[in-house]
């Protein structure tokens, strides 16, 4: 049996962010030096992990070696100079985090190949209020674990919609509330519903909106914490009062670039075009006075909400912040997608700061957070597995859309989305026309022998197209246009 003592040079050899505990992806990197690969994390983690906060301490880990007989390599076998590469081959690349996930399938954590691959802890709720209640939890400073993103589904089924609880939206704002009140770090948001209205979830802040498919929601977030490894970059600010220039000083002094917009679409079209790899953040103010609104020119939760759809798919993932001295309320700017809010109304904010200017006390959160974002290195190189795959790994761009010259709906920078009614004796008409006929197996004398529906008794001859629609939507064909060669 080993000693004390070479079980905690394991221990700490092992808890490779000196925090003194052990999290999810250590453990799974110890399990492999100790050749038990074979065995499931999660059920090893209930067997150590007895207090249940989610992290194995020393005297957890010693008990559980201890009481297990658990076998530990020759402790002349392995030195800090000669230890034949096993523990370089089998280090963590120091990615860690949580990621927290609320649906109705209370087995949702199995479908969480992705994430648990990446070295990534994930725990499961049934309900938007324990997700919170955790969430909030993890905000403290003792949790070693950040929360790097939450994922939901709309959880609006069950009669949740009818009683009015909350849903992924109302969970997204609670948690960008709880960000800022904790001052602590911005997770990446996901939907995956096939319920899920898109331009509604960008508007309602997630960065990420995939109609069904797990694993490609899975791969998309894990391309937005990739943008987390920058550490120094481009601040977007947003404002027709062009006074904001004098904060570039004090951005500069941070090691950051300040780029002036005084329209929304500017901003758009700098973040994603090539040079905006490097944005950081996005700071706008609410960009509806002057008339802006009754010309139709976007606003600055507008621009939030098309830069995110934009931007799903890519790893791009900002901080989006507002600052108004208006009449905007902090709660309805996390429910409209800010991550941070300086509002009139922000008690918050007032308790943080005694003095300086709306702008000085944003530009500081700013910087904050920034600075406290986790370092997840380990997820640079996982772009050409997470690609792999991926039809959305372009960025959609955000220059004018050229839909269809046929349709009858055209954007002028609106989304829409039509059901509009064909002549049935259009080209496109007989086309569906023809197309239902082939649906008939036939026999030599024309007689309908079989349809996929009907394979047994009377059967109809023919079909008559009484009506043709075709679906006009911006979405989709905007989705289309991003990943067709």
């Amino acid at each position: 049996m080993a000693s004390e003592e070479y079980v905690r040079e394991i221990f700490e050899r092992f808890d490779t962010n000196g925090d003194g505990v052990l999290s999810a992806p250590e453990l799974k990197t110890m399990l492999k030096f100790l050749s038990m690969e074979d065995e499931s994390v999660s059920t090893i983690m209930q067997q150590i992990d007895t207090n249940k906060d989610g992290q194995i301490s020393f005297d957890e880990f010693l008990h559980w070696v201890f009481s297990n007989e658990v076998e530990m390599p020759p402790e002349d076998g392995w030195d800090d100079d000669n230890d034949n590469g096993d523990w370089q081959e089998h280090a963590p690349s120091s990615v860690s985090g949580c990621v927290l996930w609320c649906d109705s399938d209370i087995q949702i954590e199995r479908s969480a190949t992705a994430f648990k691959d990446a070295g990534l802890e994930v725990r499961a709720f049934s309900n938007p209020e324990d997700l919170l209640e955790e969430y909030q939890l993890r905000l403290q400073e003792h949790f070693a674990t950040d929360v790097v993103a939450v994922v939901s589904s709309m959880m609006e089924s069950g009669g949740r919609k009818e009683k009015g609880l909350m849903n992924a939206f109302g969970l997204f704002a609670a948690c960008r509330a709880a960000i800022y009140k904790a001052g602590r770090r911005v997770s990446v948001f996901g939907v995956i519903s096939m319920s899920a209205d898109p331009e509604l979830a960008y508007a309602s802040g997630a960065d990420v909106c995939v109609l069904g498919n797990r694993e490609q929601m899975q791969k998309q977030v894990l391309l937005k914490l990739q943008h987390w490894s920058v550490l120094s970059g481009t601040i977007l600010w947003c404002d027709t009062n062009s006074r904001i220039q004098i904060m570039e000083p004090f951005y500069r002094e941070n090691g950051q670039t300040l780029l002036t917009f005084s329209e929304t679409d500017d901003w758009i079209e700098y973040l994603t075009s090539e040079s905006g790899a490097s944005v950081l953040a996005v700071i706008s103010s609410s960009m509806t006075s002057g008339g802006r609104t009754e010309k139709g020119l976007l606003g600055g939760f507008e621009g939030f909400a098309k830069a995110r759809r934009l931007l799903d798919g890519s790893s791009r993932r900002p901080i989006f912040a507002i600052v108004s001295g208006g009449t905007y309320k902090a709660n309805d700017s996390y429910s409209s997608g800010a991550d941070l809010a300086i509002c009139k109304d922000n008690s918050v904010w007032k308790d943080r700061y005694t003095d300086g200017s709306m702008w000085d006390n944003l530009s500081k959160d700013v910087i904050s957070v920034l600075k406290k974002r986790p370092r997840l290195a380990g997820l640079a190189d996982l772009k050409s597995k997470v690609t792999a795959g991926c039809v959305e790994a372009k960025i959609r761009k955000a220059v004018p859309m050229h839909f269809p010259s046929y349709w009858d709906a055209q954007s002028a920078g609106k989304s829409f989305s039509e059901m509009v009614p064909v002549d049935p004796n259009s080209d496109l008409g007989k086309a569906v026309a023809a197309a239902l006929v082939q649906t008939f197996k036939r026999g030599s004398d024309g007689t309908a022998k079989s349809t996929r529906d009907r394979a047994d008794g009377e059967k109809p001859r023919d079909f008559r197209v009484a009506q043709v629609y075709r679906v006009e939507d911006s979405h989709l064909w905007q989705r289309h246009a991003a990943c067709r060669p």
